[in-house]
């Protein structure tokens, strides 16, 4: 495999390459099309990312160039200097000359200064073609960097896929289970992927709770698209994360993080953050492909009254450039129908699905286990759920058989403990380890370092983040049980940072106390940190949550006919907000490649590609000045993404319609377009709008604008059938749409649902709150804010503090700043010592 060989002269120049053909608006892809001699899309990547020895070849600059100008000028803006191909030939020779002058210092023994890095003598490897590429991958010499591994060296298991119900060697096969069933989402996740690779390094996130698919559609979206040679690698946890970046990366890499709240957490998220930032910002192209649940998102995204903590979680989140949600939930079940046909696997996980739509959960066996749960003896189901609250709490270690018995006696009640005998425990642990179906089993023995003998016990993913989805309150007796059966200080140090993100400071104390008694190194600063947080008081009020439970809900109009006109205000207000989010064309400066999925950038893209459609040109019979009424166009189509205008007799219309029927793109533009005039909603366009929306939902592209679209029309319609149906097709953003649609309708009831479903399906809690204050509820949000802040969210404890003080309870809200809560979610009376 030839090495990729870069030297920051070379590395310069690309850039100044790259940074002409994003101001002209051409992708690679474009800019390489039509193909000349040696200019295929690798050539153009090499180039831009400064791969090889040599300065570019004259030919090479001057046809670059010349298209990125011809391009600018049919758009009708024209820098002069950035496009004269005398000042870059002219640039194109300094390089040569810089070139030559290096290697002779180094040929004569001196050491290269800025670390350049050197190969055999030699001309550049030749192009390849896209289909070339695809086989043989990157050149990236992977032996530099033991910790990548060609994508099509790993397997489905290693990289993290479930292994379904009833493999019966999970390890040893390459097989993922049943055919893979398509989510809207695959469409934009794997043009995310793929220009990350080739273009603009990324950071893609795949947000759902546990067994909804979220590493399998990244695993079919790597393997569908990038080369079979792309470096992967797939680091554990932030130590590992954290070793990985400090050596070298490969151009156009993947750096997969599975569940990524292994890596986001403190003490490391600032140099994981820091670390990840300067990878991203890097001009060489790399993807950071990471899936999280919901709750650790919620947490990222939440503030706090702590500046420092607060910038490490902002750096964090704002390295994602896209969230895909990935629901439980299949909105269709017409493929699986289809495909359980022929597969068994399939039919098995349809039938115990039932029609809910959850059938991806059903494939890996997850939601047998909880169903199996409530069947089980007591003292079964006691040890099995002490087991996944010391999980839940931090431990990673093997839950060995007396933590394990200690936990469990905080789920039995005094009548179940005093019926249970001696030999209780082996029993339980027998029927916990019994598998519900294929290899599924809610605890399982495992062994890290003993010879022959069960170290400990590991639990179900699935049923931990069952607990964590619930909320459930984990009683003070497993606090105690793992305080007084462990030993491990870093075990100690882990419960001690979980106890603090909770808002638990008793017992976060109580844990960083006995690391420091344990010699552990972190201890001592931990504590500081704890009781300085403790003891500090904030300069001005908090935040408070939401509205007082004394505001009015949203809907305030009596008059049915003012009802109807604020309804339509709100929906015009909603759209303007995404279009404004995801203009084409308004905004200046930002680079179009990476603007997401506008339904716009297709207007655009049919534009662009007018010139090489001599099918769609012989339609439009324009005569012979194509250059006049072809700027004509590009002034439509950018006056069109400003404001709204009257009429819609457009050059930009006949062209859209003289693209093929079947052709979805360039029908999204032309929705895009009606959509930014008067007569928007025209019945005389509205079905056409609607049908062809409706296409593109069922086909995924562009699926949070085009569900925005139809949630719209449905809403304005008063069809609240056809309101669900396209919301099930979208995530997190569309379900929150639906429940302000319907809470603006005076549909409280249904508003609420929506708001519910919000905090189930995705940890979103803070709407569903802000509702019920909204709705003379405020005691019932309070109840629920103090079990969310327990379950790890102590970001929310200040809205707690300000609701709390808002009631008149200014001592509790003192105690609250200075103590936190206990396990059960009350206010905690515990006194910290002094901050010494």
């Amino acid at each position: 495999m030839a090495t990729e060989i870069k030297t920051d002269l070379l590395i310069a120049f690309g850039a100044e390459l790259r940074a002409l053909r994003r101001g002209s608006g051409l992708s690679q892809s474009q800019i390489a099309d039509p193909a000349a001699a040696n200019f295929s899309v690798k050539t153009v990547s090499a180039k831009e990312r400064g791969v090889g020895s040599q300065a570019p070849e004259e030919p090479f600059v001057k046809l670059y160039v010349q298209r990125c100008r011809d391009h600018a000028e049919r758009r009708g803006s024209l820098p002069d200097r950035a496009y004269d191909l005398k000042t870059w030939e002219d640039a194109r020779t300094r390089l040569e000359d810089a070139l030559f002058e290096r290697a002779s210092v180094v040929r004569k023994g001196v050491v290269d200064p800025v670390g350049s890095v050197q190969k055999p003598e030699g001309e550049d490897p030749p192009a390849c073609s896209q289909a070339t590429m695809h086989e043989r991958g990157p050149t990236t010499d992977l032996a530099a960097t033991a910790r990548f591994r060609r994508l099509d060296a790993w397997t489905p298991k290693e990289f993290g896929v479930q292994s379904p119900v009833g493999s019966p060697h999970p390890a040893l096969t390459r097989s993922v289970g049943p055919d893979y069933l398509p989510r809207t989402f695959d469409h934009a996740l794997r043009q995310d992927l793929l220009h990350g690779h080739q273009d603009t390094s990324r950071c893609i996130a795949l947000s759902g709770w546990s067994s909804v698919g979220k590493t399998r559609s990244a695993w079919e979206a790597a393997s569908a698209v990038l080369p079979a040679g792309t470096p992967l690698a797939r680091p554990d946890d932030a130590g590992e994360l954290l070793a990985l970046l400090a050596g070298p990366v490969p151009a156009g890499a993947v750096v997969f993080l599975d569940d990524a709240a292994r890596h986001f957490k403190e003490p490391e998220l600032h140099d994981v953050a820091r670390q990840l930032q300067g990878l991203l910002e890097r001009p060489e192209p790399v993807v950071v492909l990471l899936t999280v649940h919901p709750l650790t998102l919620g947490q990222l995204e939440e503030l706090t009254d702590d500046p420092e903590r607060d910038g490490r979680a902002k750096r964090a989140l704002r390295l994602i450039d896209t969230i895909h949600e990935v629901d439980e939930q299949l909105p269709d079940l017409t493929d699986a129908r289809q495909a359980a046909k022929v597969d068994p696997q399939l039919r098995d996980a349809l039938e115990a699905a039932a029609d809910t739509g959850r059938l991806i959960p059903m494939i890996t066996g997850g939601p047998q286990l909880v169903s199996r749960l409530a069947r089980l003896a007591p003292d079964t189901r006691a040890l099995i759920v002490g087991a996944t609250d010391c999980r839940r709490l931090g431990h990673t270690g093997p839950l060995t058989d007396a933590l394990l018995a200690d936990a469990a006696f905080a789920h039995l009640d005094r009548h179940e403990r005093a019926r249970t005998g001696g030999a209780w425990l082996s029993d339980a642990l027998h029927a916990a380890g019994r598998r519900v179906t294929g290899q599924v089993a809610a605890l399982y023995p495992v062994n890290h370092s003993s010879v022959y003998q069960i170290e400990g016990y590991d639990v179900s993913p699935y049923l931990i983040n069952h607990r964590d989805r619930q909320q459930a309150p984990i009683p003070d007796h497993v606090w105690q049980a793992l305080h007084d059966n462990l030993a491990d200080g870093d075990q100690l140090m882990l419960l001690g940072h979980a106890a603090h993100s909770r808002a638990v400071y008793r017992w976060a104390h109580r844990y960083f106390t006995r690391a420091h008694l344990l010699k552990h190194h972190d201890a001592r600063r931990a504590l500081q940190r704890l009781l300085h947080e403790v003891h500090w008081t904030p300069p001005v009020p908090a935040a408070h949550l939401a509205r007082p439970a004394s505001v009015e809900p949203r809907r305030a109009q009596n008059n049915d006919e003012e009802t109807v006109d604020a309804f339509d205000a709100l929906v015009d207000e909603m759209l303007a907000d995404d279009e404004a989010a995801t203009d084409p064309l308004g905004s200046d400066g930002v680079y179009m490649e990476g603007l997401g999925h506008s339904i716009g950038l297709h207007a655009k893209s049919a534009v662009e590609e007018l010139p090489v459609r001599p099918d769609v040109l012989r339609k439009l019979d324009f005569g012979g000045d194509w250059r006049r009424w072809y700027s004509e166009l590009w002034e439509d189509l950018e006056d069109s993404s400003y404001a709204r205008r009257s009429g819609n007799t457009s050059l930009l219309v006949q062209v859209l319609r003289a693209f093929p029927e079947d052709d979805l793109e360039s029908r999204l533009g032309l929705v895009w377009y009606w959509e930014r005039h008067n007569d928007a909603d025209d019945p005389g366009n509205l079905q056409e709008r609607r049908e062809i929306l409706e296409r593109a939902l069922v086909a995924g592209i562009s699926v949070h604008e085009v569900c925005s679209r139809l949630q719209k029309m449905a809403a304005r319609a008063h069809d609240w059938e056809e309101l669900d149906r396209v919301t099930a097709y979208d995530g997190v953003v569309a379900l929150q749409r639906a429940a302000w649609l319907y809470e603006e309708a005076g549909l409280m009831d249904r508003a609420e649902r929506r708001y519910q479903d919000l905090s189930e399906r995705f940890g979103v809690h803070r709407e569903l709150l802000a509702f019920w204050c909204r709705t003379g509820r405020g005691a019932r949000a309070e109840a629920v804010l103090r079990q969310q802040i327990v379950a790890g969210n102590r970001q929310a404890l200040l809205q707690l503090i300000g609701m709390v003080r808002d009631d008149g309870r200014a001592a509790e809200a003192a105690a609250l700043r200075r103590s936190g809560l206990e396990p059960d979610g009350s206010t905690s009376t515990w006194t910290p010592p002094p901050n010494t």
